[in-house]
């Protein structure tokens, strides 16, 4: 049985696994994939000694969330006058958890995950778009039988608890014609998530797109099936930076310097993944830094801007008001949420602040 090949954003030039250049091979990237990817110069750093901040990456120490480390690493924080500890995420509602405890300033959350969870709380505001399109995917191999998301009634998915990938499949599962009822869900810890697949405990996983590299070394060679919700579930974002209210109101200067350093470490990151592979692995040690490098290639067509008039990071209210709309429809977002209640737009790339 034939598997579907990753759908790819129209606008974007396919960059599978086998151009990546596994093994020994170098990763290139062509220099066109980033032309449009502007940026905020950098901000001015404030006076006095650097501010400490802590950040959390949206899930692990994966090779998606290498630019944070990057950034760290090539001295963009440092620049902003920010001494930065990094700290590996745990998805959704984790993050927000620890953003709301103050025990983080920044965090990366899934944009879908976020308007999920303001069901339930607030008090967080949405910065910069780290992915312009959604991530979030059902991944299996193919020899499991899946091809196609009708396949899942009668298997067994593994979620990580609170990520976006098990926040959204209820409302992917509609949109699919999937009788939810028909899926077991079940719970498994970040680092479970790869094993469990690979060791056929599980039939499949909520994963982003961009993990297919690891999934496929986990594997030893078997093809992966990428099943994306964003073939169902339109007009989302994907992974979005994300600080509290608070914090955006009272010190935007902190948070414009953040974020501007962040998505230098972005776009440095997908301009060398070869090297956002290596860098990771200096700071997590048991991460192999090829398939990193091939996560952080992979997003390349979902982080870049799709206007050429706008810079790396932006986000577009009347597109987020769409996204809340979508949401809502699916009765998956209490109505009346508006699109300033997630997003400081002053803050963001191109806004005043």
């Amino acid at each position: 049985m034939q598997s579907p090949t990753l759908v790819r954003p129209p606008w974007s030039r396919p960059v599978s696994r086998r151009t990546l250049g596994f093994g020994a091979a170098t990763i290139t990237v062509a220099a066109g994939l980033l032309a449009a990817c502007g940026r905020d110069d950098p901000a001015p750093a404030a006076d006095g000694p650097p501010d400490q901040v802590t950040y959390t990456t949206n899930f692990g120490q994966l090779g998606r969330d290498a630019y944070a480390y990057v950034a760290l690493a090539k001295g963009f924080f440092a620049e902003a006058n920010l001494e930065v500890t990094i700290e590996p995420g745990s998805g959704t509602n984790p993050n927000l958890q620890a953003l709301l405890g103050r025990q983080v300033q920044f965090t990366a959350v899934d944009m879908a995950g976020a308007i999920l969870a303001r069901n339930e709380q607030e008090g967080f505001v949405a910065l910069a778009a780290i992915q312009q399109l959604p991530l979030a995917a059902v991944m299996t191999y193919a020899d499991s039988g899946i091809a196609v998301p009708q396949d899942l009634p009668g298997r067994s998915v593994g979620f990580p608890a609170g990520a976006v990938t098990e926040l959204l499949f209820p409302a992917y599962a509609q949109l699919a014609g999937i009788d939810l009822d028909e899926v077991e869900q079940v719970g498994l810890e970040p680092a479970q998530l790869v094993p469990a697949l690979a060791a056929g405990r599980v039939d499949a996983i909520g994963q982003f797109v961009v993990g297919e590299p690891l999934v496929a070394a986990a594997g030893d060679g078997r093809e992966v099936v990428v099943l994306p919700y964003g073939e169902y579930v339109t007009d989302l974002y994907g992974v979005a930076l994300f600080t509290t209210t608070v914090l955006a109101e009272q010190d935007p200067d902190l948070c414009v310097r953040f974020r501007t350093a962040l998505l230098r470490g972005l776009e440095y990151a997908m301009s060398n993944p070869a090297e956002a592979g290596r860098i990771l692995a200096e700071y997590a040690p048991e991460t192999d830094p090829e398939v990193a490098a091939a996560e952080m290639a992979l997003m390349i067509p979902y982080a870049q801007v799709l206007e050429p008039d706008h810079t790396l990071g932006w986000l577009d209210e009347a597109r987020v008001v769409r996204s809340l709309a979508v949401m809502q429809s699916l009765a998956q977002s209490e109505p009346g949420l508006k699109a300033t209640d997630l997003v400081a737009f002053e803050l963001t790339p191109g806004g005043a602040g």
